[in-house]
C-alpha cells in the first residue's frame, strides 16, 4: 500500500488506502501505524481533503466510527 505524506498535522504522519479491501492504514505522528477495517472510499476521501484538520476529520469519521482497527508493522503495510 502506498502511504500519501499529511502536512499540517499534529497527530497524522501519512494515511494510505486500499479500495478493493476497504482497509485504510493510518500512521501517526509518534510511528504507530493501525489497520481499519470495512472503510469506505467516500469516507477515507472525505478524510484525506478535508479543508479544515485532516485529523479533525479522522477523529470524526474514523475513530468516532464501529470501524475495527488493529496495530500493524510497516511490513504489513507494504504487503496490502
Amino acid at each position: 500500500m502506498k502511504m500519501i505524506p499529511i502536512v499540517n498535522s499534529s497527530m497524522l504522519a501519512a494515511v494510505g488506502f486500499s479500495q478493493e479491501q476497504e482497509v485504510m492504514v493510518a500512521q501517526f505522528q509518534n510511528g504507530d501505524l493501525y489497520r481499519y477495517n470495512g472503510v469506505p472510499a467516500d469516507v477515507f476521501l472525505s478524510v484525506l481533503t478535508n479543508q479544515e484538520s485532516v485529523g479533525k476529520a479522522f477523529n470524526a469519521h474514523i475513530k468516532g466510527g464501529d470501524w475495527k482497527y488493529a496495530p500493524v508493522t510497516a511490513e504489513d503495510v507494504l504487503a496490502l
